[in-house]
Formats: C-alpha cells, structure tokens, sequence
C-alpha cells in the first residue's frame, strides 16, 4: 500500500507539474494579447477625447485636443492605461482640462490676456462699436482693442467665474472604457476559443 500511495503522489506531482505549466503558457499569452491589444487601443482613445472635447466646442486654439497623449506603462505584469493632456498656461500655472472640468469661482484672480487673445483670434473675434447709424462697425483688429477686449473677458471671468462642465469628461471616460471593454472582450475571447 505504501508504495501505490508514493506513485500516487509522483502522479498527482507529475500532474500538478504539467497543468503549471500550460496554465503559466496560458497566462503568458494572455498576457501578451493583453499588452498587444492594449497598444491597438492606444490611438482610439486619443481620437475619443479629441472628439468628445471637439463635440463641447472646446477646439478654438487646438491647444487642449493636441495635447492628447495615451501611454501604456507595464511594470512585470502590471499594465497601465492612461490618457494625458500637458496643456497649460506657463503665465497661469493651471492645465487646461482642470479649468473646464472644475471651473473657475466667482470672484478668483483674473486669468491672464495671452490666452483669451489666442482664444478671440482663433474663434475670428473682433471688437466691435457703434457707428452713428447705431449699427456695430469693427475697429479693423487694432492691437489695443483686441487687448482691451481681451482685458475685459478676463476681468468678467475673474468677477462671474466660468461654469464648471464635468460631463465632458465624465463621457469622454465612458466611452473610452466601452470601446475598450468591447475590443478585450473581442480579442480575449479569440484566446479561450
């Protein structure tokens, strides 16, 4: 008996040896057609925050779609997913997206001319006056009119604040994880079939 019972445990070892070892080859291609599809993702995900910020009008100076970056980090057999975006105003020292997705309170400093001047130019802004016809004539684009105008949308911002539109983010986010949801789905099931 005692010897059936040590063949017994050599086979349960021998077993036990071989089911490691397809289960870690498993793994190991899961994990790569992870990684793999997770690179594939990479682009879309970029294009889906640039069109859900283009779909909230949010594109004037392309400063904030532009500086979209997905980056995929593995750490062993950690991955991780993540979509950035740098932009900012060096003179302000605040990222852009946190301005849109937090908005500004009534009664904060003023946020800086430079920008709100890229902002009127790339949205074709000019400053405006009455003629004597009580009709709007431009000023013809002065440099100090576009300034001052610049001033006072900054003076208004700094005094009303600017609503804060979490929503954009909170779908730009949803959409990303059903695509993605979607392409694993996809992809893992080619692996277990």
């Amino acid at each position: 008996m005692l010897s059936i019972s040590l063949d017994f445990n050599k086979k349960i070892s021998s077993f036990n040896k071989t089911i490691l070892m397809r289960i870690d080859g498993i793994v190991e291609r899961y994990r790569q057609s992870l990684y793999s599809t997770l690179e594939q993702f990479r682009p879309r995900m970029e294009e889906i925050a640039i069109e859900e910020t283009a779909k909230a009008g949010k594109v004037a100076t392309r400063q904030l779609v532009d500086s979209y970056d997905a980056i995929l980090n593995q750490v062993a057999f950690d991955m991780t997913l993540k979509l950035i975006n740098d932009a900012h105003d060096p003179d302000w020292d605040v990222y852009y997206w946190q301005v849109i997705n937090d908005g500004r309170k009534p009664g904060e400093k003023a946020p800086p001319t430079n920008e709100i001047l890229k902002w009127l130019k790339a949205k074709g802004i000019q400053r405006q006056r009455r003629g004597k016809s009580g009709r709007f004539i431009s000023t013809g684009g002065s440099l100090s009119g576009e300034k001052q105008q610049a001033f006072a949308i900054a003076k208004s911002i700094g005094v009303k604040g600017i609503k804060a539109r979490p929503e954009i983010f909170t779908q730009m986010r949803n959409r990303i994880y059903i695509e993605l949801r979607q392409m694993l789905t996809a992809r893992l099931g080619v692996i277990n079939g």
